[in-house]
């Protein structure tokens, strides 16, 4: 059952009473607007799930899901699952690397104000080590996103043989789109050599379900910097632009 409740920092309160919800997930990245829901007497849990830096650390919240909703054996063994096909395609690649070289990568794009990437501690940074692949980022030690300013990135990213980025576009996106976007990008060696890696928010359920799919994440990696090792498989979230 979908109930709409309102906005951070006006909740419609009647709708979640109504609702009778046994907790209430909030995000721990949001600052403001929660402490309204306490008055409708329904606990308040904060979901740090995606502040995990290693890709099964993020999916292994599913635990709590479980211990929640009374499926503590279910969501164990669901996790099992992720964690043994995880680091079994992570073993596999481990054992690639040992005779064939990593392409370097460079992730995000100019937004507003800055160049947005993933510091090189991490979960995108982990995702792209496991794959095996150098992150041009790798010497950042933030574990979350930073902008900064496009000349900083471009300075590494000009030459990197991969590139990773994402958004939401409904209608499609494409390397016509990205060029657009700014010209300067089509100098980059990625762009020039048709290597850049895209997944699509509005055609993928990436916010849905890739927090607990970290193996098609890293399969989708495998695929784009290492084609021989998964021959048959069909990318799920990030592909190759045409």
């Amino acid at each position: 059952m979908t109930v709409l409740i309102g906005k951070e920092g006006n909740f419609d309160l009647e709708s979640v009473i109504a609702a009778r919800p046994d907790y209430i997930f909030v995000s721990a990245s949001k600052h403001g607007g929660f402490e309204s829901l306490k008055e409708c007497g329904i606990p308040l849990i904060s979901h740090h799930g995606y502040k995990e830096t290693d890709p099964l650390g993020q999916a292994e919240w599913i635990k709590l899901i479980g211990l929640l909703t009374g499926e503590t054996r279910r969501a164990n063994a669901i996790f099992e699952s992720i964690e043994r096909r995880y680091l079994a395609l992570k073993d596999e690649v481990l054992k690639y690397d040992s005779s064939h070289r990593r392409p370097t990568v460079v992730c995000g794009r100019q937004l507003r104000d800055g160049w947005y990437v993933s510091g090189g501690r991490s979960y995108l940074a982990q995702l792209l080590k496991d794959a095996g692949a150098d992150y041009i980022m790798s010497d950042n030690e933030d574990s979350g996103g930073l902008t900064l300013d496009f000349e900083t990135v471009y300075a590494r990213a000009l030459h990197a043989e991969y590139w990773l980025t994402d958004g939401s576009h409904a209608d499609g996106f494409s390397m016509v789109t990205l060029a657009k976007e700014d010209s300067r990008y089509t100098t980059m060696d990625a762009y020039k050599n048709k290597r850049v890696v895209f997944c699509n928010f509005a055609q993928t359920p990436y916010r849905e379900l890739a927090g607990v799919q970290p193996y098609f994440l890293l399969a989708d990696f495998v695929k784009a910097f290492h084609p021989g090792l998964l021959p048959d498989y069909e990318p799920k979230y990030y592909k190759l632009l045409e």
